[in-house]
């Protein structure tokens, strides 16, 4: 049932919680214009986008509307490596910063947006590997990526086709 893509840029230098609100009005806004108001979204989101469709879920009205997210290496509980930036976004991506705190409250994963974490243990933007899954949604291990090759390898994008299309990945517990 899937008719269209969109690629959606997120603002920059506003902080998560802004982009998270301008995600919510864009998914009004796609479904309002395919004509399917009462419709839902998928979603496919890469590193900090990840972050950003889970703070918009965190938003009931947003919650309804999207059916699938599936992260590509999005540090769910923060990343290490962002106490080396100075922006607010680093801070907000540190591992306990009060953005994360935020996400805590929909743990473990319950829907009724089903949940989909591709992640690595070769990432190195991940620190830990295992932020970038989360307690009770599906995890799939892409073994030997990086965190560009989300973007690039045609192995990951076979697995978001099977994860949007509601095939079984790996549950990680």
């Amino acid at each position: 049932g899937r008719r269209r893509g969109y690629a959606i840029g997120l603002q920059s230098g506003a902080d998560l919680m802004t982009l998270a609100r301008q995600l919510s009005a864009t998914i009004e806004e796609i479904l309002m214009i395919n004509g399917i108001p009462d419709g839902q979204v998928d979603i496919v989101a890469h590193s900090m986008g990840g972050v950003v469709a889970r703070l918009a879920l965190l938003e009931v009205s947003t919650l309804q509307r999207v059916h699938t997210l599936v992260t590509l290496g999005t540090p769910h509980a923060g990343t290490q490596i962002a106490r080396l930036g100075g922006t607010h976004r680093c801070h907000d991506l540190r591992p306990g910063s009060p953005v994360m705190a935020a996400l805590s409250v929909q743990l473990p994963w319950r829907g009724p947006t089903r949940l989909v974490c591709l992640w690595s243990p070769s990432d190195p933007i991940m620190q830990p590997a295992e932020t970038a899954v989360v307690e009770g949604a599906d995890g799939v291990v892409m073994a030997a990526h990086n965190h560009t090759d989300y973007l690039l390898r045609k192995s990951v994008w076979r697995v978001v086709h099977q994860s949007l299309h509601g095939e079984s990945s790996h549950h990680w517990a």
